[in-house]
């Protein structure tokens, strides 16, 4: 699983808690509140019943008229004030409160009549007292209803608040269990692969070419582990190129200055020369040892300027028939064992190029075509024209190539299994061939069986793009025969 994939996972799970936790202190505070509330209205309902009872008992002893009026509106007051607080009470308390106010006003009711009637304030209590008791023992009853209430809502709130207690333990448990998990998985899924791709890297550093990085999950370290193991044998791979051709290039040297040191020892400076024929001979000999150092000199050159982007193409109008006539007559007095057959149409192909780097592109690769046919083989060169430019092919029945071979021969240094030994070369003739056909915007492809042979194919644009890169280009190295 991806690092982000893992992320988003957390992500979820912790936002599912969150919103859990979340809703249950809604939840909670919700029903605290509730319950708070009913406590307050019991306490307040509480209230106004003891101030009930007191003024019942006030009116019932009051023998002043005035004081009476007044304690009596103070009680229906009261009444008001109860009823304010009926509203969020039970079906049994509405009741018995209906009931109270029944009573309470048969009571007042009666008191009225009496007192109107002119009866003396002890006559008053005694006449009333049938209709007090009543009233009071429904206020009474009331208050000890509410008394009840108000205990059942103390125990509800408390048990809301244990509730609550452990809700925010459970909520804690899962946010240290939580932050514990992110921490275990961060040390087992990004830590410990983050630093075993750092030592892997820092083994490298130091020179120890065999260190890899375990390609191991999350996603990203994985991916990053292989391209590190594949840049490790990338560069393993160029070195040992870059040994090789070292090697090949000590090789190439030591043949050639063999040939040179062999013909100058013919030639001593204390005995007359040699006859004449023998001179030439030895001439031409050294001629072709110079050739093929100056060709090895000009692909070096060559490379160079490309990977440096200095590569410059001077572009006119060619007719690609020409070039490849001018390529093969270059090869025809070294390939007598070889047939050099060409397919052409009748009429000019013309490109717009520049004739010596594309010469240099078919000199190459005649020349490969050549070395690595057996005697009497074909090398086939044909030119066809296509709507958006023109294809050169290069067959040859020689050695051919693997698959690996293939995915490689284009690389600097690299030369095929069939080179060996005895094929002159230093692995950078199709290397500089890519490039310059890649300058003139076109592209270059093999197609080659083991045992079979190889055909390159060369597509080129009609018009080639402007000069790539500046700086003077120099003489174009275009292999020649040795």
């Amino acid at each position: 699983m991806s690092l982000r994939r893992s992320f988003l996972v957390f992500a979820a799970v912790l936002a599912v808690i969150g919103t859990g936790v979340a809703i249950g202190l809604i939840l909670l505070a919700t029903n605290l509140h509730r319950a708070a509330q009913e406590v307050g209205i019991e306490v307040e309902s509480l209230r106004v019943g003891e101030q009930l009872e007191i003024g019942l008992i006030s009116l019932r002893d009051e023998t002043d008229p005035g004081a009476r009026a007044a304690t009596e509106a103070q009680v229906r007051y009261q009444l008001k004030e109860a009823a304010r607080y009926m509203g969020s009470g039970s079906q049994q308390e509405q009741e018995l409160f209906t009931h109270l106010e029944r009573e309470i006003d048969q009571y007042l009711a009666a008191l009225d009549r009496v007192a109107d009637g002119g009866a003396a304030p002890a006559q008053v209590r005694d006449r009333t007292r049938a209709v007090f008791e009543p009233a009071f023992a429904s206020a009474r009853h009331w208050m000890q209803l509410n008394v009840e209430q108000g205990r059942t809502a103390e125990r509800t709130a408390a048990r809301w608040a244990e509730i609550a207690d452990v809700v925010g333990v459970i909520a804690i448990l899962l946010l240290v269990v939580g932050l514990g998990g992110v921490a275990w998985w961060l040390q087992r899924r990004t830590f410990r692969p983050a630093l075993q791709l750092a030592g892997a890297i820092e083994r490298y550093t130091r020179g120890d070419r065999k260190a890899r990085a375990s390609e191991q999950d999350p996603e990203e370290f994985r991916t990053i582990a292989r391209g590190f193991n594949d840049m490790a044998q990338t560069l393993d791979r160029q070195r040992a190129d870059q040994l090789a051709f070292l090697a090949g290039v000590a090789h190439e040297i030591r043949n050639p200055l063999g040939a040179l040191k062999m013909a100058t020892d013919m030639i001593s400076p204390d005995q007359p020369l040699p006859p004449e024929p023998a001179v030439r001979q030895l001439v031409a000999r050294i001629d072709r040892q110079i050739g093929r150092l100056l060709r090895m000199a000009h692909d070096f050159l060559d490379a160079s300027r490309i990977e440096s982007g200095h590569l410059e193409l001077q572009a006119e109008d060619c007719d690609v028939r020409e070039l490849v006539r001018v390529t093969l007559d270059l090869f025809e007095p070294v390939a007598a064992s070889h047939r050099l057959v060409v397919s052409a149409p009748d009429q000019p192909v013309r490109v717009r190029c520049d004739p010596m780097r594309i010469e240099q592109v078919l000199a190459n690769l005649v020349n490969n075509a050549i070395k690595y046919s057996p005697p009497g083989g074909a090398v086939r060169v044909a030119i066809a024209r296509r709507p958006d430019g023109v294809v050169i092919t290069v067959a040859d029945e020689g050695v051919g190539m693997s698959a690996d071979e293939i995915d490689h021969v284009f690389d600097p240094f690299r030369r095929g299994a069939g080179a060996e030994p005895g094929v002159p070369g230093a692995g950078l003739g199709l290397f500089v061939a890519r490039r310059i056909v890649e300058a003139h915007g076109g592209d270059i492809a093999v197609d080659s069986t083991q045992g079979t042979g190889s055909t390159f194919t060369v597509r080129l644009p009609v018009r080639a793009p402007g000069p790539a890169g500046g700086g003077a280009s120099g003489p174009p190295g275009a292999a020649e025969p040795a």
